[in-house]
């Protein structure tokens, strides 16, 4: 998924990187990218924990482990697929769309979609968690579009014009302090 996703973005925005004219480009791969790793890590999890919920409370019952052991070890062990599969993403897409090729820019954009793909996660883990998988799975991509309106809303005329409110609701979009 994420090779077939990182050909698709790269033949998007092929070169577009070092073009000047082609800013809103660039933020648009940009977008795109956190788009990737807000989705691909959120569906899984949707599909696998509300299985494992039963399971889950059976073990905690039995006081077999705690609950913060059993959340930790889920998110440690899908650490390397994230690293693996998100490093091979980006870097094709970050090379095939002519990024700027200094080290310090690629260690920000790689910590940053990686720490969205871990913020997925547990967004995906808090929704599967109260819901069964066909809820979980129309909920969950549901519930992060607003997240994706608010983390661009106000992006290139400042806040001035956005509402007290949207502002206050912009805190809380994890996609914006992405961008």
């Amino acid at each position: 998924m994420y090779l077939f996703l990182a050909l698709i973005v790269s033949i998007l925005y092929y070169k577009m990187g070092q073009d000047g004219s082609k800013t809103i480009f660039n933020f648009g791969f940009l977008f795109t990218c956190i788009m990737v790793f807000l989705y691909v890590p959120l569906l899984p999890i949707l599909l696998y924990f509300p299985s494992q919920v039963q399971l889950l409370k059976r073990e905690h019952f039995n006081q077999w482990y705690n609950l913060r052991a059993y959340f930790c070890a889920l998110s440690v062990a899908n650490v390397p697929a994230h690293l693996l599969l998100g490093t091979m993403f980006l870097t094709i897409t970050y090379v095939m769309t002519a990024q700027p090729l200094e080290l310090q820019r690629m260690l920000m954009f790689y910590t940053i979609c990686l720490l969205t793909a871990l913020a997925s996660e547990s967004f995906g883990l808090m929704v599967s968690s109260t819901l069964n998988i066909v809820n979980g799975m129309f909920v969950g991509p549901a519930t992060v579009v607003p997240f994706m309106l608010l983390s661009v809303q106000g992006l290139g005329h400042g806040l001035d014009s956005v509402p007290l409110v949207t502002q206050f609701a912009m805190r809380f979009s994890y996609l914006r302090y992405g961008l």
